[in-house]
């Protein structure tokens, strides 16, 4: 891979991501909204996963990579998450069990 193809540097990929505990509802919307497509495509996938499939999409268009591991997130951020996606509120996240299900 040339330097041009590269997303992320190699410090950019290894340094560990600080999620922010306190933000405001205008943060959130920005950085955690799902669109329409987005609502549609997650139907694709069992209900319990839906809401981890989320959080990495969102993460990777905030930070460029998957967060590792999501249990850091914020509450506010998961329910947000959970309530676009119609689901039940939740404060942990399900993470799938299958290491190739969990690995990009």
């Amino acid at each position: 891979m040339t330097a041009k193809e590269q997303f992320l540097s190699n410090r950019q990929r290894y340094q560990p991501i600080s999620l922010p505990q306190h933000f405001s509802d205008e943060e959130m919307t920005r950085d955690w909204a799902l669109s329409e497509s987005d609502r549609q495509e997650f139907e694709r996938y069992r209900k319990n996963s839906r809401l981890s499939i989320a959080i990495q999409i969102c993460a990777v268009r905030l930070y460029g990579r998957f967060l590792n591991p999501v249990h850091d997130l914020s509450p506010h951020i998961v329910d947000y998450l959970g309530q676009q996606l119609d689901l039940p509120p939740s404060l942990a996240v399900e993470v799938p069990e299958r290491e190739a299900t969990e690995r990009p």
